[in-house]
């Protein structure tokens, strides 16, 4: 029901193959101290699909329940749940998720109070005494090329990517590309914001849990890299302008050959072939690959100078790992490189 102080928020959950994670989920959303809100659940064939149906009617009187007679993948299942979709916004959840109870007021508070920003997402954590302590898992990503990302920790809340363990947009924004079965439509659908004149806002007063991750700690190597790889080149195809795209290939060439070597010596054969066999689905899919750069370009209110310039003028935080040395290294020559960018593009 909508009401113009409290609007109706839609909050889509996608599931597939959990049941504890799931459970809490629920609860953390019945919690919730907004209260307007309808629940749309999408499972993806789970093996034991009738009992998280069970589990949800318990928990809430009123709920969709998509049962998908095979898994979809990210963005076909999720756009069947936004089609049911009744609400002013969505909220987008991973089924391995907790809110916090302001999270969704707080989410909402933010979007009616910018127009401009059409995602807004909270700050992930790893546990709730890592709320206690101050420690943030995962702030913003500022800038991201096939894998090497900055973390921003500044005032500045526009980043490159929402966070797609939970976010919220408002209704008819956006609709996944379904050809993105997993990984990698973060950052399609966060570029497309940033193409268009519109902000990806991450709301600092606001957090959510996403300690487990078991969804992915299931998946192979092989199939991990595989749809980062193809993903990642996808959307470095689709979004930067042609004089950018030039620019930055060098870039991606030597991120590419340096990823090969480093899982070759570290003897992560299933991450190498899955890269590799990544890199061709990619070639392979080029004429479909045109058509989406066609599209997507078509959208362009903004240049590309201004939305590295997001990058340069935020902080960004290191790894501050031992066996991540050579990474951080690369990526304070990266910023180096962005700012040379900016001033050819």
């Amino acid at each position: 029901m909508q009401n113009k102080q409290n609007p109706l928020v839609s909050v889509l959950i996608l599931s597939y193959n959990e049941e504890e994670s799931f459970e809490k989920c629920l609860k953390s959303i019945k919690l919730q101290n907004y209260k307007n809100i309808e629940l749309i659940i999408v499972d993806n064939a789970s093996n034991f699909q009738e009992k998280l149906y069970s589990i949800a009617q318990k928990k809430f009187d009123k709920i969709i329940f998509i049962k998908n007679k095979y898994n979809e993948g990210f963005g076909k299942a999720l756009n069947k749940g936004i089609s049911k979709s009744k609400g002013k916004y969505i909220l987008f959840l991973n089924n391995d998720t907790q809110l916090l109870e302001d999270t969704i007021q707080n989410l909402v508070k933010h979007l009616e109070n910018n127009p401009s920003t059409t995602i807004a997402y909270p700050i992930e954590l790893t546990t709730k005494e890592s709320r206690k302590k101050n420690k943030k898992f995962c702030e913003g990503v500022v800038f991201e090329l096939n894998g090497f990302r900055f973390f921003s920790r500044t005032k500045d809340s526009n980043y490159f990517e929402p966070n797609c363990a939970c976010f919220i947009t408002r209704k008819n924004n956006l609709l996944f590309d379904e050809d993105y079965y997993l990984f990698g439509e973060e950052k399609q659908i966060g570029f497309k914001q940033l193409i268009k004149g519109k902000n990806n806002h991450l709301v600092k007063n606001t957090h959510f849990i996403h300690a487990s991750k078991k969804s992915v700690k299931k998946l192979s190597q092989f199939n991990i890299a595989k749809n980062v790889e193809k993903n990642s080149l996808t959307n470095f195809f689709v979004n930067w302008e042609i004089k950018t795209m030039l620019i930055l290939i060098p870039i991606l060439i030597f991120d590419l050959f340096y990823s090969y070597i480093y899982l070759l010596l570290t003897l992560k054969l299933g991450y190498l072939i899955g890269k590799i066999v990544g890199t061709i689905d990619f070639i392979l899919f080029l004429p479909k690959t045109i058509e989406k750069r066609t599209q997507i370009q078509s959208m362009r209110l903004t240049s590309d100078k201004k939305i590295l310039e997001i990058f340069t003028n935020s902080d960004y935080t290191l790894s501050n790992k031992k066996n991540n040395l050579i990474r951080d290294k690369i990526f304070l020559i990266y910023k180096k490189i962005i700012r040379v960018i900016i001033n050819l593009v």
